[in-house]
């Protein structure tokens, strides 16, 4: 039976609660998920073979942090950033292009994933002023943006600083391969 157990070093098996090895519970704070639910991350198995978790994140809450020897408090000591601490309405990981940046008291309507801003300087357009006497190109924007009940993202599209339109990432390849005919027709390649 012993065989099946897979647990983090400092984790002993017997010291486990049922809820703790069916993983129904944080095996290191012994939070219940289905009366505090927050985000957690698997980290082993029991006797059983049932998965076992770690809380991570939620209330400041970081146990799977603890289990790698590493605690947000001493960052700054080993020179390492601070892990950023999941909100507990961000139930799935971020997507990989995601900036982050989300806090515990983000409205409902701004719990949404962002990506780096892509900008292209539009060398036709008028120019903006940045500061007295002082110009630069206009710019066009694009980023990826996905709120975190949606299943995809969608491209978000602007100039300098209007509104962004929305394009579904079908739309969006779609805009993509018609300007880059246009831009194959004016360059003498195309018909």
């Amino acid at each position: 039976m012993n065989e099946r157990i897979q647990l983090p070093a400092g984790i002993d098996p017997a010291s486990l609660t049922s809820a703790q090895r069916d993983g129904l519970a944080c095996v290191v704070c012994g939070r219940d998920y289905l009366k505090n639910p927050v985000p957690r991350v698997p980290v082993g198995r029991s006797g059983t073979s049932s998965q076992v978790f770690a809380c991570d994140g939620g209330e400041g809450v970081r146990c799977a942090a603890l289990l790698t020897g590493r605690h947000a408090a001493d960052a700054e000591d080993t020179g390492q950033p601070t892990p950023d601490v999941r909100p507990s309405w961000l139930v799935e990981p971020c997507p990989a292009w995601c900036l982050g940046g989300h806090e515990e008291g983000d409205h409902p309507a701004d719990r949404r994933h962002w990506s780096e801003e892509l900008r292209v300087p539009l060398s036709l357009a008028a120019p903006v002023e940045i500061d007295e006497g002082c110009y630069r190109p206009e710019q066009a924007r694009a980023y990826l943006e996905q709120h975190v009940r949606e299943r995809e993202p969608f491209v978000c599209l602007s100039k300098g600083d209007e509104p962004a339109f929305e394009l579904t990432l079908d739309e969006a390849r779609a805009l993509a391969e018609a300007l880059l005919a246009l831009v194959e027709q004016g360059a003498g390649g195309g018909r």
